[in-house]
């Protein structure tokens, strides 16, 4: 346990558990967190900011019920909710979104061209990378996004002709928007 003043309040904070630690490494983390506490830093409300810090899984919930549900089309939600459920909640759901670090994303993204979904790689990134400016949005997420400059696969450009079905429809718009 350390104790310390800070702005005429006397604290005490837990620096680790008996036996767990050895009485040297106790000290040399006493002495890191006094030095914190001299710099203006205070370490309990560090950790408590930490432990009230949201989850990815509950920023990723509250991005599709207040955001997408509200401002998307249904098929760009289902589309969110499949690359979540799939791909980005099994390996992030349970850590904090502060703690997501670049090679955390970088080395899913791998994993996920490796399982040859190249595409999908690059649609988990986008989808994460947007619950991440959503949430900084908010102040729930800090710092810069950790999907920004994570190499994308190239991707194949698509090229795609109009049925029959849809040239008439099609014809029937022109004619209508002329009259």
């Amino acid at each position: 346990i350390i104790q310390y003043r800070q702005h005429g309040r006397s604290r005490r904070m837990n620096v680790g558990e008996h036996g767990r630690l050895t009485p040297d490494e106790a000290r040399s983390q006493a002495k890191v967190l006094l030095g914190a506490v001299e710099g203006g830093t205070d370490p309990i409300e560090l950790r408590k900011a930490a432990a009230r810090q949201k989850t990815f899984r509950a920023v990723a919930d509250a991005f599709m019920q207040e955001h997408v549900a509200a401002k998307r089309k249904r098929r760009t939600e289902a589309e969110y909710r499949s690359m979540l459920d799939r791909h980005l909640l099994p390996p992030l759901g349970s850590r904090r979104i502060g703690d997501i670090r670049k090679a955390d994303l970088a080395r899913l993204h791998s994993k996920l061209t490796a399982d040859g979904v190249p595409t999908s790689a690059n649609r988990a990134l986008a989808v994460f990378s947007s619950i991440w400016n959503w949430a900084a949005k908010r102040d729930e997420a800090e710092g810069p996004n950790p999907a920004v400059g994570i190499e994308k696969n190239p991707e194949r450009k698509m090229e795609r002709f109009l049925t029959v079905d849809e040239l008439m429809r099609l014809g029937q718009a022109l004619n209508g928007a002329e009259t």
